[in-house]
């Protein structure tokens, strides 16, 4: 119902003539008889990122780059997305956000803060479905630095965009579902359509109508089809681990288990197993769906927060419903529980600093958006399933037989071991180094004090003014005092941790 109502809308606006930024339904995955095709994200005829390194290197200015890039990659003129507040090194405001261009297998982000330093950040997929980082510094000599370790900081060592899963994007202006929250932000995003400096020059505006901006909700398509098919690649590199498990996944996904009920969902879910692991699935199943419900609130309230520390007080134009897509709570549960029972962390796989709990939610339909993306797992246990790929509103999405899978998995789990020990290592580290930071500091606060560690500019504040001192100390601490307190992070993480604060005060 949602996908429905959200396509007659675009239907509507397309009619009126609002035609430029690419709708959301133009980012689905397509197929070639069973094999996945992503043209539609990542065109074959694309710039790739040695040309994009070249054309940095060769530009005589951040300017005369900004001009070969728009012409080499028209797309990006329409589809973009502001952010006025953001947790990256560049830093933003209401009046000079971070914009960040999108199309192509690419993210570029550019600065608009008056005598910030000339920096672009570029985040874009490959062939081999990994990320490839660039940051082109254009401030002295133009130099081009690959996958630079200070990223990590941020993205973690499972490197991936950072987005928040649709539907409420706190950051951004079109933050309510593509539309405008409060009258504030709405007059704030006017006063900057009509800027025609730095990269605004090169950026074509929609019009607005009836308060959608519906670009937010096409990056988010986009940038979910991009970082699930890293993070499925991700997956594939535990498939000693997670390929008995595969097949309860996709059902997980299909709707094979009835998440009327969690007693419901148990039972069935226990049809895809063995009977020896039936006793761990009725001892620890509705726990997971319990804590993956509270951690959904906590991520909802957190958001809310930074939203509201903004625009409290600003007339509502679109109020949300943050409990109107409740129902993704079972299914990620579910992939939590199968995930963790392997000795992985799915959340380590999120595209978030580590305040996402586990959720994917996209404009379109997120368990088959994923359940698509799975492909680049293992593309022959996929075929060999032989699932009905249907065209729907623009995507082509693969149905599969439960059946099928709960055959599947009863073979592929007969001899298993249900619980394996924890995986040492980034894929058992649930977030990035300054997701630790933020989740202390600013997201459930108890005893630490508040530092706004995700917000740049407040952060690049509190650091100039003596901060940066206080917090090296501690990450340099063996004792007392120590941060962080527990040794969640490595003596390497902190030292890129310490690079972050210097590179943003730096900039």
């Amino acid at each position: 119902m949602k996908l429905i109502t959200t396509l007659l809308a675009l239907a509507v606006m397309s009619l009126s003539g609002w035609s430029a930024p690419k709708e959301f339904t133009d980012y689905g995955y397509s197929f070639r008889g069973n094999q996945l095709r992503i043209d539609n994200l990542v065109p074959p005829s694309r710039m790739t990122i040695d040309e994009l390194s070249l054309m940095a290197e060769s530009s005589t200015d951040i300017n005369d780059f900004m001009s070969r890039l728009f012409r080499a990659s028209p797309v990006l003129r329409d589809n973009f997305v502001m952010m006025h507040t953001t947790g990256s090194l560049q830093r933003a405001s209401f009046d000079a956000p971070r914009v960040i261009v999108f199309g192509d297998g690419y993210f570029i982000s550019f600065n608009t803060t008056q005598g910030a330093k000339p920096t672009v950040e570029v985040i874009a997929l490959n062939d081999d479905y990994e990320f490839t980082f660039l940051d082109l510094d254009f401030s002295r000599s133009n130099t081009v630095e690959k996958d630079p370790e200070v990223c990590a900081g941020c993205h973690g060592n499972n490197a991936l965009p950072i987005w928040e899963p649709y539907d409420f994007w706190p950051n951004a202006y079109g933050s309510h579902i593509s539309r405008f929250g409060t009258t504030k932000e709405r007059d704030l995003y006017n006063q900057l359509v009509s800027r025609s400096d730095g990269v605004f020059q090169y950026l074509r505006f929609a019009p607005i109508r009836n308060n959608f901006n519906g670009v937010v909700e096409s990056f988010t398509q986009y940038a979910y089809g991009l970082g699930m098919l890293a993070m499925v690649k991700q997956w594939s590199r535990q498939a000693e681990r997670l390929d008995p498990y595969f097949y309860a996944m996709l059902g997980a996904l299909e709707g094979c288990f009835n998440f009327g009920s969690v007693d419901a969902a148990s039972s069935d879910l226990k049809t895809f197993f063995p009977r020896s692991h039936h006793a761990v699935i009725d001892r620890e199943f509705l726990r997971y769906v319990e804590q993956t419900r509270t951690e959904r609130q906590a991520f909802k309230n957190y958001l809310i927060g930074k939203y509201d520390r903004n625009f409290d007080g600003s007339p509502t134009l679109f109020p949300i419903d943050h409990n109107r897509l409740i129902d993704e709570v079972m299914p990620v549960a579910t992939l939590k529980f199968l995930f963790d029972k392997r000795g992985l962390v799915f959340e380590s796989f999120m595209m978030s600093q580590g305040q996402n709990p586990g959720f994917l939610q996209v404009p379109g339909n997120f368990e088959k958006t994923l359940q698509s993306a799975m492909f680049a797992y293992d593309e022959t246990i996929m075929s060999a399933l032989n699932p009905d790929i249907t065209d729907f509103f623009g995507f082509s999405w693969p149905f599969f037989d439960c059946e099928t899978l709960k055959s599947e998995s009863l073979q592929a789990t007969a001899d298993e071991t249900f619980v394996l020990p924890p995986v040492a290592g980034v894929e058992a580290t649930p977030r990035s180094s300054i997701g630790l930071c933020i989740d202390c500091h600013v997201k459930s606060r108890t005893t630490a004090p508040f530092i706004p560690f995700d917000d740049s500019m407040a952060l690049r504040e509190w650091l100039l003014s003596g901060g940066q001192e206080k917090v090296v100390d501690r990450l340099q601490r063996d004792g007392f005092g120590k941060m962080p307190p527990n040794d969640e992070i490595t003596e390497d993480d902190k030292k890129v941790l310490i690079e972050v604060f210097e590179t943003l005060t730096s900039r």
